[in-house]
């Protein structure tokens, strides 16, 4: 199996090790993983999470967060281009449907459009596979079905046993840590984004505001 792997970074003083991290994001449905380009970990005396562009933070990170790892994953989701839809907040086929629910998931789907999209991404991968699931839904149903659309019929929010990456978000550039205008990576070359010869690199068109999410979930 082929297994979308982000870069990952945290500080000595975290409260969590990289580990535990990755073995937590590596939960994660393979083909939402490959929608991840960084997941950072920062220590801090409350937690709280962020995405931009694709990289995901985590500020005093826990143990047993898998629901808030899906969440942020489903940011990048939602504004890289994943669905049929591709903004899948800013689109009609959304606002649509949301109408002819009567309820949101929680308290903080009702913050805006965006987290109400990123909270039913965690119910679709809930009720994609755990028997019986939520029931009829159309805000989740809707991500189920585009996302199937964009992915040639293929469930993202699905682990399956033959399921492999075929995208990747190209990495950042390399930072010196030294003050030096290039780093030993650099000088080697950038590592390649692509784990086969069959994995794309995703290039996303968010700009300026669309770079954010703007989540502000806290715990």
């Amino acid at each position: 199996m082929i297994v979308a792997t982000p870069g990952f970074s945290a500080t000595t003083k975290t409260p969590i090790t990289i580990d535990s991290m990755a073995r937590q994001f590596g939960k994660v449905p393979i083909q939402m993983r490959q929608w991840v380009r960084h997941i950072i970990d920062v220590p801090a005396d409350n937690g709280s999470a962020f995405e931009w562009d694709g990289t995901v933070t985590f500020v005093n990170p826990a143990d047993d967060m898998l629901p808030v790892i899906i969440h942020e994953t489903g940011h990048s989701l939602d504004l890289s281009g994943a669905y049929a839809d591709n903004t899948m907040s800013d689109s009609d086929n959304w606002w649509n449907n949301y109408d002819q629910d009567s309820n949101v998931p929680d308290n903080y789907a009702q913050t805006n459009a965006r987290e109400d999209v990123a909270q039913n991404i965690v119910n679709a991968v809930f009720n994609e596979n755990v028997y019986g699931g939520y029931g009829s839904m159309h805000q989740f149903e809707t991500l189920i079905d585009e996302a199937a659309t964009a992915g040639q019929g293929n469930s993202p929010f699905k682990p399956g046993e033959n399921v492999q990456c075929t995208h990747r978000l190209p990495p950042s550039a390399p930072v010196s840590t030294d003050g030096s205008s290039k780093t030993r990576r650099a000088r080697r070359g950038m590592p390649s984004v692509g784990l086969s010869d069959k994995v794309i690199a995703l290039s996303t068109s968010r700009e300026g505001d669309d770079k954010h999410s703007r989540c502000g979930l806290h715990w």
